[in-house]
């Protein structure tokens, strides 16, 4: 038996890289828009290059239109509701599923078929945090193409699992053939991971084996 994981990145393909890894929703904000997403359809719902920072402590680490990474002098709870607010404030819907703790804030925002993901964390430094803004692009993991027999184990914004009895290498194969019917294109491997595109999307899909698990992969 063997669990097949799609996750999902948004990546500009010319110049510079729009992030996602994409909890399936009903609000009427997460429907999809249509194919996945080029650039300037991104850019058009979000544009991370020029969202607001909030008390940052030197020039962020990444920024561009579809990621977000720097550091802010707060604690957790205070950054990741400016992040909250901002989002709010754009007509982006906070879905379900959001975590926090003394260690980590984090929540899903959609809009327009677009979710968004953030992440708020300690920095390192006294009274700094952490922020990671991530558009997961317009792509619903569910509603990719698997092979028949491929059982669902879990869905989320940027990860959908399943299962099936064929071996790692059939079901890779198999992934791969459904996937190019469907417009994506190879975009290179690692491993056991497959990669693909399609417009301003990266799509990674990996079947291995799971590690003490009678057998089973992942």
């Amino acid at each position: 038996m063997q669990c097949v994981v799609f996750r999902l990145r948004l990546s500009f393909l010319i110049s510079c890289t729009l992030v996602a890894s994409s909890s399936c929703s009903s609000v009427s904000a997460d429907a999809p828009i249509g194919p996945p997403a080029t650039v300037t359809q991104a850019a058009a719902v979000l544009d991370l290059s020029k969202f607001p920072l909030f008390n940052a402590t030197k020039e962020p680490q990444s920024r561009n239109v579809a990621g977000l990474s720097y550091n802010a002098k707060s604690d957790l709870k205070q950054a990741f509701d400016f992040q909250r607010k901002q989002l709010l404030e754009r007509g982006f819907k906070e879905l379900p599923g959001g975590y926090s703790s003394d260690q980590t804030a984090s929540g899903t925002f959609a809009k327009d078929g677009f979710r968004v993901a953030v992440t708020v964390f300690p920095a390192g430094e006294a009274g700094e945090a952490g922020v990671s803004i991530l558009n997961l692009g317009n792509v619903q993991l569910d509603q990719l193409p698997v092979p028949p027999d491929a059982k669902p184990s879990f869905s989320g914004a940027a990860v959908a699992m399943y299962t099936s009895d064929a071996t790692p290498a059939n079901t890779a194969a198999a992934c791969k053939k459904l996937l190019l019917e469907k417009g994506w294109q190879p975009y290179g491997t690692a491993g056991d991971v497959q990669f693909f595109k399609q417009n301003a999307v990266r799509l990674t899909a990996n079947v291995a084996a799971a590690p003490a698990q009678g057998g089973k992969t992942m």
